[in-house]
Order: C-alpha cells, then structure tokens, then sequence
C-alpha cells in the first residue's frame, strides 16, 4: 500500500490561532506506486491548466474543477482512494501531553496494555477532562520547551503535573 499525505491549515507551533483551529490531512492511497504509472496523466494535466505542478494552494477550486473529473475518472480506474482527516490542533496539544505521560515506551510506569490498545481512548478521554483551554495552552508551551532542553525542562514538568 502506497499513501501520499498532504496538510492544510498548518500554523506551525501556534496551535490556538483562531483563525485556522483545525488541521486536514488529505491521504491518497493506492496499491502500487503512482509515481511513474500516473505521470504521463499527471503531465497531460498540467499541460492543460499550462502549469508546473497540480496544487490547490496555487490553482484554486475554480482551475480545480476544470480537470475535477479526469481526476475522478483516472481514480475509480486505478484503484485510488483518498480520505480525509481533521484534527482539532487543541485537542492535538492534550495529544502530545497525554503520550508524554502514557506512552509505555517513554514511561516505564505505564503498562503496554494502557498505550497500546484501545484503553489508550478511554484514558485520552479521561485526561482531557482535567484541562480548560488556559491549561492546555501551557501543556503545549511545555511541550514546545520540552522538545528543546529535555534536561532543562523535567522541573517545569513536574511542577505543571
């Protein structure tokens, strides 16, 4: 299985931008490699629109919907799939703080079961229950500190749990 990832509504660390709370991720799938079988497709494409390179950033849902159902078409004939995916960047903060302490991997404590199987989604859930929005603003700049001085950084840690 072959998957071609792409995001939208990235504002790097700042995660509580209120302009763009939410994250899409866009996954094409495909059971054999697309790369070179769909580029002479792919060029044909991109000759039409007279263009480098097929990117809704640059091309916009009008130039879009002019090749929207070649697209289709070549899809449904070459087995591809695409779904996608939205992620609330707070909760993506709860995330990151909540495997920092429950990922069995990093923590020693944590029995594999509480990680590894669908516990993990009663525990998330769980979890989140102890965070308002100012709380978990500071787990993500804890976060955002951790990833740079780990040493420097445990206190803190302690401290905020």
């Amino acid at each position: 299985m072959y998957c071609f990832v792409d995001e939208s509504g990235n504002t790097g660390l700042e995660l509580y931008d209120r302009n763009q709370p939410t994250l899409y991720y866009g996954v094409l799938t495909a059971s054999v490699s697309r790369d070179v079988v769909a580029l002479p497709f792919l060029r044909k494409l991109r000759k039409q629109l007279g263009v480098e390179r097929l990117h809704a950033n640059e091309l916009g849902v009008g130039r879009l919907s002019q090749i929207a159902e070649n697209l289709a078409q070549y899809s449904k004939k070459k087995d591809l799939h695409f779904s996608l995916f939205l992620v609330s960047k707070p909760d993506h903060a709860l995330i990151c703080f909540f495997d920092q302490v429950f990922d069995s991997c990093l923590n020693a404590a944590v029995p594999w079961t509480h990680y590894f199987t669908p516990l993990r989604y009663v525990l998330l859930f769980k979890v989140s229950y102890l965070f308002d929005e100012d709380l978990s603003k500071k787990t993500w700049q804890e976060e955002r500190r951790i990833l740079l001085a780990v040493q420097k950084c445990w206190l803190i840690f302690v401290q905020f749990c």
